[in-house]
């Protein structure tokens, strides 16, 4: 029996007494009164109990149940008040938190210890990566569909029944493992996940949803602090290593900037390194710096001056020169190299050491454009460890001295290239100087045998494109030239081979060469001894080769080579540009269907030939062409027929007519022919040719045959005769001869008809 069943039976027992008691005095007073037992009375009495014993079980039970009302909502408040204190100190306990995972560990220790709940789990998710991190005080963790299902969760806290459940079981079967999920998140995103675990007969009450709900706000709120924490921690630990990378930067600049400026200032290359050596000296505060320059016949490098401790004896003459004191393997790394044991290291040698009395070393490579140029060496007398600082200073140190190094080898070569180049502007300057293509090819060997002084002999092979062939085009070989042509491949010559390989050639001693003579180059000069040959060409195309020679052995130096290939590819250029000029100009006098010459082409021609005519008083006769019926062609055969018949007609005009002929396409139709030296009664039985030869032609055409002829007008030129007046007389002749029908000759000096 509960307490409550207790308090109803005695509560009963209790009234039932009082019944009892209260029927029994009212039957003693009835019967004192009456001084008999009436029992009418005694049941009025009776009911009268049970009525009042009614009245008192209804009040009774209003109290019972206002109190235990009154009892459950003191409960509620005190567990409200309860949990209320424990998000109170779970915020103060959370606000001087900056971890995660003691903030996940102290929020599940409020939720399992304060507030109740028998499981607490919080999952924290990566953003971008994914990755999970649970925290619980349990054992045992959230099965992997279940995380899942807490992943993709990220609405309102809610609660739901457990699927599995391990938690221990009450005997009553009415009981059942529930849970309440809520989503870790702020404004933008959400992070994690909390989840709490009971085991209970009724299903969570939205109060306490809501302190779930509160808990989750705080964590989201304290994680969240946390990451700007630890975001601005890592944004000021960036700063700050900006700053002193950026303090790094300054100096390494001002290091640059110091030995920029003395290598800028120096006047000679001895005053430079004498400079830089006493920069670096002081810059790393070492007691000797060392400079050592690459020898490339030695293959190692040699000692060329020092600053600082023994600075007297290395750099004087006592000290053997070419003396072996460095390693090559200090020049051939790319980055600095301490040496922390320098009386053990197999690069340096002893002796240096031990006058140096070196503890420790540090050797500065200096490479440029992959070419090995030298190596500093820092020395100082005591123990010192490098920082990276230093290693950094010294690697640009490095870098920046190797490039001025490199420049001034640059200046040397460029004042020896200057010469060169000098012979080469004025070679070029003469081959751009024209571009009719015979008289650029004279200059081009003219100006290749100036700027090479050794040079006693020269010719010029360019390809003939139609047959590959080489052709000797110019010649400076002790007799007049001669054109010879031979295949590169046909004949065995140091000018085939350099347009077979497509690459120069220097032959110092010919007699030494037993597969090729130089015959095939020089036949005129059987004595050259030495020679070079650079092809002309692009990287498309090989146009020809350019070839010097001299009667004495190894005349001719590398420097010559190079510079008679840096001519060559101005002169493949010029002669280029020519051969481009010819080709426009040819375009631009010739009609593109017939291959003829075109208006314009003709009118220049003719007016040379009118002049020449009337100077020496020459017979010329002019005739016009006009294709009869040739519209009609067009419309009804399409112009592709069209064409083919322009085609024939100046096939058989070339044919018909003589190489000095000039003939033209007039304009459409119309074709124009120039017999310089010729009257008019010598012109007129080539017309009268010409137009029967027309007439003879056949087109055959989708099974029909195609024939055509043509009206044809002569004139002679006269004295005072304009070209433009000729070709007006002549003309006049053309339309008589079309007005008397088709395949018709018309003379402007007759009036018969032929």
């Amino acid at each position: 029996m509960d307490v409550d069943s207790r308090k109803k039976w005695l509560r009963l027992k209790l009234l039932t007494q009082i019944a009892v008691i209260f029927i029994l005095t009212a039957t003693l007073f009835v019967q004192s009164l009456y001084g008999r037992l009436v029992w009418g009375h005694v049941i009025h009495w009776g009911i009268g109990s049970l009525i009042a014993y009614g009245i008192i079980e209804l009040i009774y039970r209003k109290y019972y149940s206002l109190n235990q009302r009154l009892a459950e909502q003191l409960l509620q408040s005190e567990r409200r008040i309860h949990n209320q204190k424990a998000l109170i100190d779970l915020s103060s306990s959370l606000a001087t938190l900056r971890d995660e995972e003691q903030i996940c560990r102290t929020a599940i220790q409020t939720l399992e210890q304060e507030i109740g709940y028998q499981r607490a789990y919080i999952i924290l998710q990566e953003q971008g990566s994914g990755k999970r991190r649970i925290f619980s005080h349990s054992a045992e963790l959230p099965k992997e569909p279940e995380l899942k299902q807490i992943s993709n969760f990220r609405g309102e806290p809610l609660s739901s029944p457990s699927q599995t459940s391990s938690l221990p079981s009450s005997s009553q079967p009415a009981t059942a493992v529930l849970r309440i999920r809520a989503p870790l998140r702020n404004a933008t995103a959400h992070f994690g996940q909390l989840m709490v675990a009971s085991q209970r007969t009724n299903p969570f009450t939205p109060e306490e949803l809501s302190v779930v709900y509160a808990v989750a706000n705080l964590v989201s709120i304290s994680l969240q602090n946390v990451f700007h924490y630890k975001e601005q921690q890592r944004r000021q630990s960036e700063a700050e290593q900006r700053q002193r990378e950026l303090a790094q930067r300054e100096q390494s600049l001002a290091l640059l900037n110091q030995i920029t400026r003395e290598a800028l200032q120096a006047r000679s290359f001895h005053s430079m390194i004498t400079a830089l050596s006493d920069q670096i000296c002081h810059l790393f505060s070492a007691d000797t710096c060392l400079f050592a320059l690459w020898d490339e016949q030695q293959k190692y490098p040699l000692i060329y001056h020092a600053h600082g401790y023994q600075a007297e004896w290395i750099n004087s003459p006592l000290r053997e020169p070419a003396l072996k004191v460095l390693g090559s393997a200090l020049v051939n790394s790319e980055r600095v190299i301490p040496i922390a044991e320098p009386s053990i290291s197999p690069w340096i040698n002893p002796r240096l050491v031990e006058r140096l009395e070196s503890q420790s070393l540090l050797a500065l490579p200096l490479i440029a454009d992959e070419r090995k140029l030298g190596v500093i060496l820092i020395s100082y007398r005591i123990r010192h460890a490098f920082s990276p600082m230093e290693l950094a200073f010294g690697e640009q140190a490095a870098n920046q001295i190797a490039l001025a190094i490199s420049k001034e080898h640059a200046l040397e070569i460029a004042q020896h290239r200057a010469k060169e180049l000098d012979a080469l502007q004025k070679a070029t300057t003469a081959l751009l100087s024209t571009l009719e293509l015979e008289a650029l090819l004279g200059q081009i060997l003219d100006a290749a045998i100036s700027a090479i002084p050794a040079a006693e002999a020269g010719l010029l092979h360019l390809v003939v494109p139609e047959t590959g062939e080489l052709q000797v085009r110019a010649t400076q070989a002790g007799e007049a030239s001669r054109i010879r042509l031979f295949k590169p491949t046909a004949v065995e010559s140091y000018s085939a081979r350099a347009v077979r390989h497509r690459r120069p050639f220097l032959i110092e001693d010919i007699q030494m060469e037993d597969s090729v003579g130089v015959e095939a180059d020089f036949p005129d000069m059987p004595l050259i001894s030495s020679l070079i040959v650079a092809p002309l060409l692009t990287e498309e195309r090989v146009y020809g080769a350019l070839s010097l020679g001299s009667t004495h052995k190894a005349a001719f130096t590398p420097a010559d080579l190079r510079l008679l290939t840096s001519f060559a590819a101005t002169a493949t250029t010029a002669l280029r540009n020519a051969q481009l000029h010819a080709a426009v100009q040819q375009q631009a006098i010739t009609d593109p269907l017939t291959g003829l010459y075109n208006r314009r082409g003709f009118w220049d021609l003719a007016e040379h030939e009118l002049l020449r005519a009337h100077r020496f008083h020459r017979p010329l006769t002019l005739i016009l062409i006009d294709i009869d019926r040739f519209k009609e062609i067009n419309d009804t055969y399409g112009h592709l027929m069209g064409d083919k018949i322009l085609a024939a007609v100046s096939a058989n005009c070339r044919a018909e007519l003589r190489q000095v002929d000039i003939v033209a396409r007039y304009g459409g139709d119309e074709f124009v022919v120039l017999l310089p030296e010729t009257s008019l009664q010598e012109a007129l039985p080539a017309a009268e040719r010409l137009r029967t030869r027309i007439a003879d032609l056949r087109f055959p055409h989708n099974g029909e045959v195609i024939s055509t002829t043509i009206c044809v007008g002569l004139a002679e030129l006269q004295a005072g005769d304009t070209l433009k007046a000729l070709i007006e007389r002549t003309d006049q002749a053309l339309y008589r001869a079309k007005q008397s029908g088709r395949n018709q000759v018309g003379v402007a000096s007759l009036t018969h008809l032929s």
